[in-house]
């Protein structure tokens, strides 16, 4: 194997794994701003959030193409797959940067744009959520993904909230606050308690 061969591999290995990188993040992001929307207006806490968790360790077992029969019937009840479409590229752009990776751009967005859609369908079906609660719940979505893409609030924060307020675990966080030290959520203003 020339020494050509080896670093054309290795390209290849890496921009797969920048790929599954950005679709990694854009799991996080998308799960953290819906977890923190659901957390945040309606209550929701750490065993609605541990059975909703529990609920998708079978996603695999669907049939390909699920995820837009989903959507499909989701739309019926108020949800609005452009808008949830819009709000997928924006935080895109926030993962991958000026990227002009297709692949990667096409990747991170279909995985936020598929999350939401997965959280939806399981308010949908497991709480009986209808057409006020799914607008609501996409409109205050579209509002925290403003604050993060105008760079109000940074995703650290969000994360750090759902890890102590509901005890969800974020490696992408651990390795963070490693490197750049505790995320102060209080912003040194946490009062006596």
């Amino acid at each position: 194997m020339s020494l050509e061969n080896v670093f054309r591999k290795q390209r290849r290995q890496r921009r797969a794994l920048e790929i599954e990188a950005g679709a990694e993040s854009g799991t996080d992001w998308a799960t953290t701003l819906l977890f923190s929307c659901l957390h945040d207006k309606y209550g929701f806490g750490r065993n609605r959030f541990a059975a909703m968790n529990d609920m998708w360790a079978h996603l695999d077992e669907f049939q390909e193409g699920f995820i837009f029969d989903w959507r499909d019937e989701l739309c019926e009840h108020g949800f609005d797959r452009f808008l949830n479409e819009r709000i997928a590229e924006r935080m895109q752009k926030m993962i991958t940067g000026r990227t002009r990776d297709l692949k990667l751009m096409a990747k991170t967005r279909d995985m936020i744009a598929g999350v939401a859609i997965v959280i939806f369908w399981t308010l949908y079906t497991k709480y009986k959520w209808r057409d006020k609660r799914l607008k609501d719940l996409q409109n205050y979505y579209k509002d925290k993904v403003y604050v993060l893409t105008h760079n109000e609030v940074p995703i650290w924060e969000f994360m750090k909230c759902l890890n102590v307020e509901c005890n969800i675990d974020y490696p992408a966080l651990e390795a963070y606050e490693k490197q750049n030290g505790p995320v102060d959520i209080y912003h040194g203003n946490r009062g006596a308690r």
